[in-house]
């Protein structure tokens, strides 16, 4: 039976939403094959006791939480601040969304440590987190986008106050599930959507704002040198830009998800070729969620990479189970991880030539 440490949280906007996509997975994984440690990520990592339950989460004392640390490709639970309990990991199930759980922090320290993990690479998940480096990497792939302008803390406004032609959309650069962004009419509501947009980060993103658009998801991974590709969900009644509190907390009636999408076959097929095209130039590992726009019926355009997507986007693939899924993100990540260590080994006698040479190097003079 492997191990598999189920990570949440993160120091995020977002750790709410990644503490139910947790939950979730916590619910669906197979415990005939693999044994479970769920871990929040905060300021360090903690071993949760009671992980099934909301109410942990909730609740302000800490005793379901046990101090926890990764080291050496293993797992030590830390009881009055000893070593109680030792175990190798064969695998970390990423459901952390958003700040230093997606933009490649996490994926760099599991990286280090030796541990295979199910989102895409350190690097792909710092440029898809990076809002104006996504459209870079839109831009070299001949993939089409909404074009915008990036603006960073402490930047002269006023120039670009007067170019800008209302209404739009202002973003932080590195957040997602829309917190953070507003709808901008005019100069005054412009200056106080930076105000809130720099607030939660450096650099803040201005698009054009879509008037008459659909929003149009697919997901897909890898399996076996293959991608696989879910079916295209379009949500319908949206055609407006959605809050945070509308996306998570309100009934929004007019709301619904129609899947499969009700686009013409053309448009399908760009979005899995599109879809297809950025997943193998990203590296092509993990499950990865992308989110298109609409215009007019005709005008696409990639608006979002999202490298850990809520729930997993379970829901989006037909003929697979949520526990097959989990177990098949798990096993392929074990799998490529296995495949990218490099046996080979450089041997320099470069340490061996310098102290030979060196051999009356006083420290002090070293120093200078």
């Amino acid at each position: 039976m492997k191990n598999i440490i189920v990570i949440m949280g993160g120091n995020s906007l977002e750790r709410d939403i990644s503490i139910i996509t947790a939950n979730q997975v916590l619910n669906n994984i197979d415990t005939t094959k693999y044994k479970v440690y769920p871990l929040m990520l905060d300021h360090g990592f903690y071993y949760i006791r009671n992980p099934k339950d909301i109410q942990t989460y909730i609740k302000k004392d800490n005793k379901d939480f046990i101090k926890a640390v990764i080291s050496n490709k293993k797992l030590y639970l830390l009881k009055r601040n000893k070593f109680a309990q030792e175990v190798d990991i064969d695998c970390a199930m990423l459901c952390t969304h958003g700040g230093n759980g997606e933009n490649g922090s996490l994926q760099g320290l599991l990286e280090i440590e030796d541990i295979p993990y199910t989102s895409p690479s350190l690097q792909a998940s710092c440029i898809c987190m990076h809002k104006n480096l996504t459209k870079k990497f839109l831009k070299n792939l001949g993939v089409p986008y909404l074009k915008s302008i990036s603006l960073k803390y402490n930047e002269q406004v006023e120039n670009i106050c007067k170019d800008i032609e209302y209404p739009i959309i202002v973003k932080p650069n590195s957040l997602g599930s829309s917190i953070g962004i507003s709808v901008v009419n005019n100069k005054e509501e412009f200056l106080n959507a930076l105000k809130v947009a720099f607030m939660l980060d450096e650099e803040i993103i201005i698009e054009k704002e879509l008037k008459n658009f659909r929003e149009i998801n697919i997901a897909c991974y890898m399996k076996d040198n293959s991608v696989v590709l879910s079916q295209i969900e379009e949500t319908k009644g949206v055609n407006k830009f959605f809050s945070f509190e509308e996306k998570y907390m309100n009934n929004n009636d007019n709301l619904s998800k129609v899947i499969p999408a009700e686009i013409e076959d053309y448009l399908a097929n760009k979005i899995r070729a599109y879809t297809e095209k950025v997943y193998l130039k990203l590296g092509g590992k993990g499950l990865v969620r992308f989110d298109y726009l609409l215009e007019g019926g005709t005008k696409l355009y990639l608006n979002e990479i999202n490298t850990i997507p809520g729930s997993m986007a379970f829901y989006l693939f037909k003929d697979i189970s949520f526990k097959e899924l989990i177990t098949q993100q798990i096993e392929e990540s074990i799998k490529i991880s296995k495949r990218q260590k490099r046996e080979c080994e450089y041997k320099s006698n470069v340490l061996e030539h310098y102290a030979m040479n060196n051999k009356n190097l006083k420290i002090s003079k070293f120093a200078k």
